[in-house]
């Protein structure tokens, strides 16, 4: 049989009291509840309207988390708030369950960067019963500003794909917004967007039809939104529907061309090639300009105008007609002569005309019609045969003979010393009409011109005494340079007698000599202080009329000649 041990009262009692006081200790030791603890690891900017960060969990408390994720806000200052205030920051909720010890998210960012030193701060925060924790210290970034700078093509119809180009977009399509307008931005259609990346974003342009002002031709604003930033491109693109063709298709110089279509008294300029050009003439089918003088393109194509929109009228390319050269005359030439090109499809502008190269000389034309062409040829180019290339600033046309230039040249005068009215025999070759003595021109009744080796006479005119130059130069008025010269000298007229040697008042006598020359004008003679009219002068004669009111006498005669005073005088003899 079993035995059972029974245990007193008291021993029971104590017992109780030692558990009791054993339970009492543990409860009040009892390890307190850990806060949590998050440490930001970085945060950066993806494109101009979202920003990544990322955070460290160091532990997450003995509290149930109820929410986490992060706070921002743009600022320039360099403080950190206070708790309140990132309460009313930007916020971003990632909810309750936290999956692993980093977390990360894509902030969307507010619309506009502004400049100097305002940048983005980011904290991280977790949330349990009895509070909000924050890290420590945030991340700072700088944001991507979004540029929209421009679309292409400027011009298209309902449907076609065009792109809009920039940096730091968003990639996402979702979150793209692009709005057309014109007038109003409330007065609006949207674009279906095609595809994004940081620097492009394909879109189709919608039924433009729908907008309230709609109009061929109108202008339209492109406004680009992704989430709470917008950007816009004013009168930037233009429903194309009005220009259909053009004709003719080939021509030269102020061809007039003519543009059909439908709204084309919206337009704004015209362009053939790369050169703008305006209307002489406009209709709503139709605009009417000229070919310009400055055109220099072979083969251009033609456009219209309408804001930044150009847009290509159908029908190829215009074409001008072959610059073509029949003659040039001369072919032997001599400085400063004049040369005439004729020929088809000349240009007619004098600033942006016709050029002969003659060698390596470049010469502008001095006269232009559709179908000639004046050059002067430089009074300083040397003798010599030249390759000629005529060009109307589009084609340029080689002639196959050369172009021959002789220069003028004096070999010999026939006298170093002469008298006024003397013939002095020039010889030399190839002489032109434009003698110059002492650089004015000999007399405008002479002309003469040969190329070969000539010999012909001046009369020298009436020049004071000394050194003097007789020159040929270049053949006109814009090359006026020295071709070649020689030295003569001019001796003072002399006085020799007087036929006959004495006369009553009012008759005519006659002072012989030499080196009188021929004007009248220029020769003055004296009895005494009295002035005789002179009535005839020769290169060897004056003939004199005795001045009235003379007493009789033996009178000393003086002459002058081209306001020289002469050293020999005579005496003539009144009864």
């Amino acid at each position: 049989m079993k035995r059972i041990a029974i245990v007193p009262v008291v021993v029971l009692k104590k017992l109780f009291l030692i558990i009791c006081i054993i339970s009492s200790f543990l409860y009040s030791c009892e390890k307190e509840k850990e806060d949590p603890s998050v440490t930001m690891v970085s945060a950066m900017a993806v494109t101009g309207s979202s920003g990544k960060a990322v955070a460290r969990v160091d532990q997450t408390g003995d509290y149930p988390v109820i929410d986490h994720g992060f706070v921002y806000i743009y600022t320039n200052s360099n403080y950190s708030p206070e708790i309140n205030f990132l309460d009313q920051a930007n916020k971003l909720s990632l909810g309750s369950v936290m999956r692993t010890d980093t977390f990360s998210a894509i902030l969307p960012l507010t619309t506009d960067v502004y400049p100097n030193d305002f940048k983005w701060k980011v904290w991280a925060y977790i949330t349990n019963e009895k509070g909000t924790v924050y890290s420590s210290k945030p991340v700072i970034f700088f944001p991507k500003e979004i540029r929209l700078e421009s679309v292409s093509p400027l011009f298209g119809e309902v449907g076609d794909t065009i792109t809009l180009y920039g940096n730091n977009f968003e990639t996402s399509i979702s979150n793209i917004q692009v709005k057309f307008y014109i007038n109003r931005e409330s007065d609006y259609v949207l674009a279906t967007v095609v595809s994004a990346s940081e620097t492009a974003i394909k879109i189709k342009v919608p039924d433009l039809s729908k907008i309230s002002s709609f109009d061929y031709g109108s202008l339209f604003s492109i406004q680009l939104n992704m989430g709470k930033t917008g950007r816009t491109l004013y009168n930037a693109f233009v429903l194309q529907s009005f220009p259909t063709g053009f004709l003719p298709k080939q021509g030269t110089f102020n061809t007039l061309i003519t543009i059909s279509g439908t709204q084309m008294d919206n337009i704004s300029a015209v362009m053939i090639g790369n050169t703008i050009v305006y209307a002489d003439d406009r209709s709503s089918t139709s605009v009417v300009f000229s070919v310009p003088f400055s055109m220099k393109q072979k083969k251009s194509k033609i456009y219209v105008v309408k804001g930044n929109a150009q847009i290509e009228v159908p029908g190829g390319e215009f074409e001008m007609l072959p610059l073509t050269v029949s003659s040039v005359y001369p072919m032997l030439v001599r400085p400063g002569d004049l040369v005439e090109v004729t020929g088809s499809n000349f240009n007619r502008n004098y600033d942006n005309g016709n050029i002969m190269k003659i060698g390596s000389t470049q010469l502008w034309s001095s006269y232009e019609s559709e179908s000639s062409s004046s050059f002067y040829i430089p009074g300083n180019i040397a003798a010599g045969e030249y390759p000629i290339r005529i060009s109307n600033g589009v084609d340029t046309v080689l002639m196959p003979d050369p172009l021959t230039v002789v220069v003028p040249s004096i070999t010999n005068i026939s006298s170093a010393s002469v008298y006024p009215g003397d013939l002095l025999t020039i010889t030399g070759h190839n002489f032109n009409d434009l003698i110059y003595i002492d650089g004015d021109p000999y007399g405008y009744d002479f002309s003469y011109s040969k190329h070969d080796s000539v010999s012909f006479e001046i009369e020298v005119p009436s020049l004071r005494p000394g050194t003097h130059t007789v020159e040929m130069r270049a053949n006109n008025q814009f090359y006026n340079e020295i071709l070649s010269s020689k030295v003569f000298t001019v001796l003072e007229p002399t006085l020799t007698s007087i036929t006959p040697t004495s006369g009553a008042v009012g008759t005519s006598f006659i002072i012989n000599g030499r080196g009188f020359g021929k004007n009248s004008f220029l020769v003055g003679v004296m009895f005494g202080n009295v002035s005789a009219t002179v009535l005839f002068v020769t290169g060897t004669q004056i003939t004199v009329r005795v001045p009235e009111n003379m007493d009789s006498g033996t009178w000393t005669v003086s002459v002058t000649v081209n306001g020289l005073k002469l050293s020999d005088t005579l005496e003539f003899t009144i009864p």
